[in-house]
């Protein structure tokens, strides 16, 4: 993977302004965030940026109940479970990276 730009914001509204500023291959977000949670993240990102959809990875450290679940299927989006490994971070971007 070429060009690797890491990004982390504090929180989605401040993820939601950069990404006016400039454009992104990969989301990595978090589920559960203040303010704006994941699904509220994903559905302004990508009305702003249909591109993203399908590039979106969703993190949690919680055990996912029903209605996330249905939102990651929903979506296609992968999910990684927190603790995660580098190798796990890398697989799941190339394989987002190669699939669209």
């Amino acid at each position: 993977m070429a060009g690797k730009i890491l990004v982390v914001e504090d929180s989605a509204t401040e993820a939601l302004a950069k990404s006016r500023q400039r454009a992104y291959d990969l989301i990595f977000s978090d589920i559960r965030m203040p303010e704006l949670d994941g699904p509220g993240f994903y559905q302004q990102l990508t009305q702003q940026h249909p591109e993203l959809r399908g590039r979106f990875v969703f993190v949690t450290g919680d055990t996912l109940g029903h209605e996330t679940r249905a939102f990651l299927e929903r979506v296609g989006a992968p999910g990684l479970h927190k603790p995660f490994t580098p190798e796990e971070v890398r697989q799941v971007a190339q394989r987002l990276l190669r699939s669209t």
